[in-house]
């Protein structure tokens, strides 16, 4: 069902590039599912009907806005082996200086093929691998656009919640050169990809990293490439006060059974917590309701605690792995600061803080605030409620960048 326009209409600049697709132009035919080339016109007189499903404005004299978080659309199935290239003439609602861009991620068949930061009209494209368009049936595209605003929020008299202003668009098959040309701007990694990269296979290579807590959304990352490390904090939460404090103290308090307690069962799999009340950290036991006798697991987690503080200390000591720090809630650059400092006195120790991307941000991109501390951004981080809502591409890519950094900081100093 298509969003119809409620307000007088924002209007994009005018199309200054007459070779842009669905520009003002003629609406081509929609396209038999046979063909390889689609091409759509939006707005009135175009032929984007056919192609719409959620999030979309009604339609205006040759456009037609992207409307809320997320668009979707759907295109006939090419049938036709080869990648192929997505474009989209695109302008984005803004109000600069305070709202400079809108930010797009866009996926086909739930799976990333870009993402873009949208301020002039211009046209992006995107590479669409082969094998995401092999399956039959038609071909879902969806678009997230996270920084929509109304115009009326800015003393506008529109309030429809405005994303991306969408001209035009075309699917057609990459020729010879055309990779160079396909913007792939914050597209991370795929676990391939990783391999390819670094030359290690990424259920080994994510062994180098580990999470400090907050939630379990970095250990879920690991466990998608295959990787199960044991790691103290890989499925715990603990805010960064007390992750300071336990790092000052070596988690001396650690382990004790007067400070241990099982939480009653949660959630739909009825799964068993455990509360370290020393240091405040509640952690996953993996254990259910009905199979796990609750005397006998929380008897096991003392000695559990233990060998984990001590396998944490070791790592420390050892300094050979990426430590990671994030949290969907606001961090100060301070507090990164003194946690990098914690855990500089063990050793010459790494640590990455993994925070959202800005509107002044790309995704992906990551930056050396001082020498063993880096911080990188990813699109989005997963919400507490469920930590599997994560950007596994983003995180791989993060990941093989501070590696790469990190190393080429110490070739540096042995130079």
């Amino acid at each position: 069902m298509l969003l119809g326009s409620v307000a007088a209409p924002v209007h994009p600049p005018p199309d200054k590039r007459p070779d842009l697709v669905g520009a003002g132009h003629v609406p081509a035919p929609v396209p038999d599912a046979a063909e390889s080339r689609q091409t759509i016109s939006f707005g009135a007189g175009g032929n984007d009907a056919n192609y719409l499903a959620t999030g979309w404005s009604g339609d205006e004299p040759g456009h037609r806005w992207m409307i809320g978080p997320k668009s979707d659309l759907w295109l006939n199935n090419p049938r036709q082996g080869g990648d192929f290239r997505l474009e989209l003439d695109l302008w984005a609602f803004r109000h600069a200086p305070e709202f400079p861009r809108q930010r797009l991620t866009v996926r086909v068949r739930d799976v990333v093929v870009g993402r873009c930061s949208v301020t002039t009209r211009r046209v992006w494209a995107f590479r669409i691998p082969e094998e995401l368009l092999a399956g039959p049936g038609p071909v879902r595209v969806q678009f997230e656009h996270p920084d929509a605003r109304a115009p009326s929020d800015f003393g506008g008299t529109d309030r429809r919640v405005l994303a991306l202003c969408c001209h035009g668009l075309a699917l057609l098959p990459c020729q010879a050169g055309d990779q160079a040309a396909c913007l792939e701007a914050g597209l991370g990694l795929t676990i391939a990809d990783v391999a390819r990269e670094t030359g290690v296979p990424a259920d080994e290579y994510m062994f180098g990293f580990e999470s400090l807590g907050d939630n379990c959304e970095f250990g879920l990352v690991q466990r998608r490439c295959g990787a199960e490390p044991m790691g103290l904090l890989r499925f715990a939460k603990i805010t960064m006060p007390n992750l300071l404090r336990g790092l000052e103290s070596r988690f001396d308090q650690l382990g004790d059974p007067k400070n241990i307690e099982l939480l009653p069962p949660r959630g739909k799999r009825r799964e068993y917590t455990i509360r370290d009340r020393a240091y405040d950290i509640v952690y996953h036991t993996w254990q259910r309701e009905g199979i796990a006798e609750p005397r006998a697991l929380l008897a096991d987690q003392a000695s559990r605690l233990q060998f984990l503080r001590r396998k944490l200390i070791e790592d420390l000591t050892e300094a050979r792995k990426v430590f990671i720090w994030r949290h969907t809630d606001e961090t100060s650059e301070a507090q990164v600061r003194a946690l990098h400092a914690a855990l500089r006195a063990y050793g010459p120790n790494t640590l990455l803080w993994v925070t959202e991307a800005g509107l002044a941000m790309t995704p992906g991109e990551v930056e050396q605030m001082a020498p063993g501390l880096f911080c990188g951004t990813t699109d989005r981080l997963a919400p507490y409620r469920d930590a599997n809502e994560y950007a596994l591409d983003l995180w791989l890519l993060l990941c093989v960048k501070v590696d790469r950094m990190r190393e080429a900081a110490r070739g540096a100093s042995l130079a």
